[in-house]
C-alpha cells in the first residue's frame, strides 16, 4: 500500500525531547479500516485540523495506523477529533507492523475533550501508532506525534492522557495544561481567571490501571517558584478525585529553571489518576511535571488459608467455577499477571460460574477475600 499523496521522510538523530515539535508523522503513510465518501485518510496527518477522516457507517474495525518510516522513542501522541464527545479508544505502537503494544487504553473514560495528548513512555522502539476506536463515534481531524531517533525514556514514567484544569489566563494557547507535559521548561501552565482550586494537571492512566508514585520530579513557573508552595501531588481511582490519597505536599519554595526532585510520603496508594494541584494563589503555575511509579503486582503464587474453597476452569467450556463449603458474601477479584482488574464481583452465595472465554490466553490471578476466607490462586487461560 502507498500513501493518497506524496511525502517526505523526516531524519534527525538528535535526542533532545521537545526539539522535534510534534512532527513524526507528518505527511508519512497513513492505513485505514475504511474512508466514509467525503472524507480523506491523508487528512489524518496533514497538519490542517479543519479536514477530517471517518470510516464507513458499517465499519466495526475503525482503524488508523501511521507508519514513521523509521525506529524512534515516542514521548506524546496528540488526537485532535472534529467535535468534543465521547470518542473511545486504544493507541498501539508497533517496530515491524505485526506485534503490537498497547500504550494508551480509553475504551472506558468521563473525558470528552476535542483534544487529548497522550504522554509518558509510549515506546522505545517504535515505527508505527495504530489508533483503534472502540466506540462508534469514530473520526479524526490530526494526528502529531513527538519523540526522538535514539533516546531512551525512562521505563518507570508513567503513561496516560493528559488530565487537569480546561483553559488558560486570557486565553493564551501556549499556556494550557498540556505545557506542563511538553518537556520545556520555559513554558508553563497558567489557569484561567475564575478556576477553582485545586488548579491541576495529571493524567489518567488508562482502563483498569493501577499504579503507585515512587518518584515525582517538577518545575515551578521560572519568575514566580512560590506559587507552587503548598501544592500536592495526589492519586485516585476516582475521575473527580472525590476519594484520593495526598502522597506528598510541597513545604519549601522549590528552586527555579530546573527540576526539583522528590520521593512521595505514600507509596502504597494505588490508582488511575494521578495529578498535581495547586491552592487558588498557585493559579496552577508548573512549568513541567513528571510522574514515575509502578504497577500495582499481585503475588501469583497460591495461598489459601482455606482448604475447602474449590476452583475449577473447564478449558472446553471457558468456565471457571468456584464452590464453597457454604453461603457467605466475598468479594472475587481477577487480575492480570501485571495487577491490572480484570473483573471483580461482590458475591453471596455458595458457586459461582464466570465465563471465561472474552480473556485473552495467559496467566491470572484469582483472589478471594472475605472474614473467613483468604484465597489466592494462579490461573492460566488457554
Amino acid at each position: 500500500m502507498v500513501a493518497d499523496r506524496p511525502y517526505y521522510r523526516y531524519s534527525d538523530t538528535n535526542t533532545n525531547l521537545a526539539v522535534l515539535d510534534m512532527i513524526l508523522v507528518k505527511n508519512r503513510p497513513v492505513w485505514v479500516s475504511s474512508t466514509l465518501s467525503g472524507t480523506n485518510k491523508a487528512n489524518v496527518n496533514d497538519d490542517d485540523n479543519t479536514t477530517i477522516w471517518k470510516p464507513e457507517t458499517t465499519d466495526t474495525a475503525r482503524w488508523v495506523i501511521l507508519d514513521m518510516e523509521g525506529i524512534y522513542s515516542i514521548n506524546r501522541i496528540q488526537l485532535e477529533f472534529p467535535t468534543v464527545g465521547a470518542y473511545r479508544y486504544t493507541i498501539e505502537v508497533s517496530a515491524n507492523g505485526v506485534s503490537w503494544s498497547k500504550v494508551i487504553d480509553q475504551t472506558e473514560s468521563v473525558i470528552t475533550d476535542k483534544l487529548r495528548l497522550a504522554y509518558g513512555n509510549l515506546g522505545n522502539n517504535v515505527r508505527q501508532i495504530r489508533i483503534k476506536f472502540t466506540s462508534s463515534l469514530a473520526a479524526l481531524s490530526e494526528v502529531k506525534v513527538g519523540g526522538a531517533a535514539g533516546m531512551i525514556i525512562d521505563p518507570n514514567l508513567l503513561t496516560g492522557t493528559v488530565i487537569g484544569t480546561s483553559g488558560s489566563w486570557n486565553s493564551a494557547i501556549n499556556a494550557t495544561r498540556e505545557v506542563a507535559f511538553d518537556f520545556d521548561i520555559t513554558t508553563f501552565f497558567d489557569a484561567p481567571s475564575g478556576a477553582t482550586a485545586p488548579m491541576y494537571v495529571g493524567l489518567d492512566l488508562g482502563y483498569q490501571a493501577q499504579f503507585n508514585l515512587t518518584k515525582l520530579r517538577f518545575v515551578p513557573r521560572s519568575n514566580l517558584p512560590a506559587r507552587l508552595l503548598n501544592g500536592t501531588f495526589e492519586i485516585s481511582n476516582t475521575a473527580d478525585f472525590s476519594s484520593k490519597t495526598v502522597v506528598y505536599t510541597i513545604a519549601t519554595t522549590p528552586a527555579a529553571g530546573t527540576y526539583t526532585t522528590v520521593t512521595p510520603t505514600f507509596t502504597t496508594a494505588y490508582g488511575r489518576y494521578v495529578r498535581f494541584g495547586t491552592v487558588a494563589s498557585g493559579n496552577g503555575n508548573v512549568a513541567e511535571v513528571e510522574f514515575y511509579g509502578s504497577p500495582k503486582t499481585t503475588d501469583i503464587g497460591n495461598s489459601t488459608l482455606v482448604s475447602n474453597v474449590k476452583v475449577i476452569y473447564s478449558k472446553p467450556n471457558s468456565v471457571l467455577r468456584i464452590s464453597f463449603p457454604n453461603t457467605i458474601s466475598s468479594v472475587i477479584t481477577l487480575y492480570s499477571v501485571d495487577g491490572k482488574i480484570m473483573k471483580k464481583i461482590v458475591y453471596s452465595g455458595s458457586e459461582l460460574s464466570l465465563n471465561t472465554g472474552k480473556f485473552a490466553p495467559g496467566i491470572y490471578l484469582l483472589s478471594i477475600s472475605s472474614a473467613e476466607i483468604n484465597y489466592n490462586q494462579k490461573l492460566v487461560f488457554d
